[in-house]
């Protein structure tokens, strides 16, 4: 499985609901390819989101009269066959090949996860279209004499203000919840979960319509059939064989199909009481999945960062899934009505692809996407770390900001970068000091005071007194009205312009005794970062063996 395909994120917009037509809304969103716009309704300002895929299902349908829903004449409207030629064909490619898969649809209530995952009547969602490809495959293998066999196990549970209720076996009280072990290997299950084996797609059909009546529901002023637990189904399959040496060996995947619980403000629901608690334990275990996530990308990217998976029964339950091989998949399901502004964007900053990229797709991402990019005294750990930069402000310190950099002089709270004007030629970055005590330098000049600095393709910026980065605007740089031919800055150069507006002289042939001692701090500072840097590395060296040697132990 190619590393790059780890993780994709989709966003799709549905057809209004009567709710928000009898409010007479409007349209707030609007796609064009992976981008996908939502406008303030206040203000016009525009925020801009790239996801891998950006599905309009908005309007233009027709329906059949055996109720399939097929694009009208000149419409652009995603189908349901899209969707899983998108995403569940990677799903089952990855089942066979002995890799697990987890799918998240995730949106406010009413947006159309469940449209998406499940579908409805003839128009299949990618749970059941999946389970019909797999057994599909696997009668092709049994008809063309295929030794291998194939088992396939389904269960289906729900975590409902963080219990777990077995959905193929409730019980009469509601109340009662399934308890959640640890094994020392196989890590956390729940005990007593029914695991039911099927033998062909109509038994799946079966057991979810079942899973499905059994389902927690509760209406709120948003959906009046609206789910308030995550739904997880989970899927098995195991590949049977013998080997050359006459060895039984079994290749096993686990592929989880969630469906979270709608995520909404509690003033636009009405929520009171039971219905308030449920609601916050839905944004706390949505939370925890957030920061997990986010955990697991730094640790992709070489940062050595504890996974909070004890932090929810969503998380623990999922541990397995989300390392290693896993194939993640992000729906985020959002309605197109400017009433629903704030849950929309909630949504889709949830969604956004900052997490989960890995260093070749980051290497891709960085080609169009504004970034900074390192400079390093080694020049081969120059370039080596690249933080790519978001409409909006990108903050930057040395703890829980959207970059975070560790070094002498980094301030919890050090600086922002705010992209805005998206849609002039260049865009505007602005760098601004978040702490008067920020030490920050643009070009080798210090920010002094409240000032805002505009940032240019190439400039170079210093935080703290290690770290230095160049930024880098393709659009300016890829511009043929500019014809200008960029010099690619070097950590040498930068530290001489440092240096020069220091008020130090630099000379090859003379060297002043305050320039041989700036240099010889900022040489002891560089080596204690590229120690660091060696650290990192040494660290990402550790993740991909570890990742490797699990590969291997799964595939037998």
């Amino acid at each position: 499985m190619a590393e790059e395909e780890n993780v994709k994120v989709a966003v799709r917009v549905r057809p209004f609901n009567s709710r928000e037509k009898a409010m007479g809304s409007d349209i707030d969103s609007t796609m064009d390819g992976p981008r996908t716009v939502l406008t303030d309704p206040d203000t016009g300002e525009e925020k801009d989101f790239v996801f891998d895929y950006s599905y309009w299902s908005h309007d233009g349908s027709v329906e059949q009269a055996n109720g399939y829903i097929t694009p009208a004449a000149g419409t652009r409207i995603c189908r349901q066959k899209k969707v899983y030629d998108d995403l569940g064909t990677g799903v089952a490619k990855n089942a066979w090949d002995g890799y697990n898969s987890t799918l998240f649809a995730y949106g406010q209530t009413g947006s159309g996860k469940s449209w998406s995952v499940v579908g409805y009547g003839i128009n299949k969602g990618i749970v059941p279209m999946f389970s019909e490809e797999l057994f599909h495959g696997i009668d092709e293998k049994k008809q063309a004499g295929s030794k291998t066999q194939f088992e396939v196990k389904f269960s289906m549970l729900e975590i409902y203000s963080e219990k777990v209720r077995d959905l193929l076996n409730p019980t009469p009280n509601k109340k009662k919840s399934l308890k959640i072990r640890e094994h020392p290997k196989k890590g956390f299950y729940v005990e007593g979960l029914k695991t039911q084996y099927v033998d062909t797609y109509a038994a799946i059909e079966q057991q979810m319509e079942e899973g499905t009546h059994n389902r927690t529901i509760a209406a709120t002023n948003m959906n009046a059939t609206s789910s308030r637990a995550h739904t997880i189904v989970g899927i098995t399959f195991i590949q049977k064989s013998k080997n050359k040496a006459g060895q039984e060996t079994a290749k096993s995947s686990i592929v989880n199909l969630v469906d979270l619980a709608g995520s909404e403000r509690a003033e636009s629901t009405g929520a009171t009481g039971d219905r308030l608690k449920e609601g916050a334990a839905i944004n706390q275990s949505l939370s925890a999945l957030g920061n997990v996530i986010a955990a697991l990308a730094d640790n992709a990217g070489g940062k050595k960062m504890k996974v909070p998976f004890r932090d929810s029964v969503l998380t623990k339950l999922l541990k397995n899934a989300l390392g290693g091989n896993s194939k993640t998949i992000m729906v985020a399901a959002i309605s197109p009505a400017d009433i629903n502004y704030s849950e929309t964007l909630s949504t889709l900053r949830y969604g956004k692809p900052r997490y989960g990229l890995t260093m070749s797709r980051i290497n891709e991402a960085r080609k169009t996407t504004p970034n900074l990019y390192n400079l390093n005294m080694d020049a081969q750990l120059s370039g080596m770390i690249c933080h790519l930069l978001e409409v909006g402000e990108n903050t930057i310190g040395n703890k829980g900001c959207d970059i975070t950099l560790q070094g002498p002089s980094m301030l919890e709270r050090h600086a922002k970068i705010v992209y805005s004007n998206v849609h002039e030629p260049h865009g505007m970055f602005r760098l601004e000091r978040m702490n008067t005590d920020a030490r920050t330098l643009v070009n080798g000049e210090p920010l002094t005071g409240d000032e805002a600095e505009e940032l240019h393709h190439n400039d170079r910026v210093m935080f703290g007194t290690t770290q230095l980065y160049v930024f880098v605007n393709p659009r300016q740089r890829d511009d043929v009205a500019v014809a200008t031919t960029w010099m690619m800055p070097t950590y040498e150069s930068a530290q001489n312009e440092i240096a020069s507006h220091a008020g130090l002289a630099v000379s090859t042939e003379t060297k002043s005794q305050e320039l041989e001692e700036l240099r010889r701090k900022l040489e002891e500072e560089m080596k204690a970062e590229l120690e660091e840097n060696e650290r990192e590395m040494e660290e990402m060296r550790k993740s991909y063996e570890e990742k490797l040697k699990a590969a291997e132990e799964s595939a037998g």
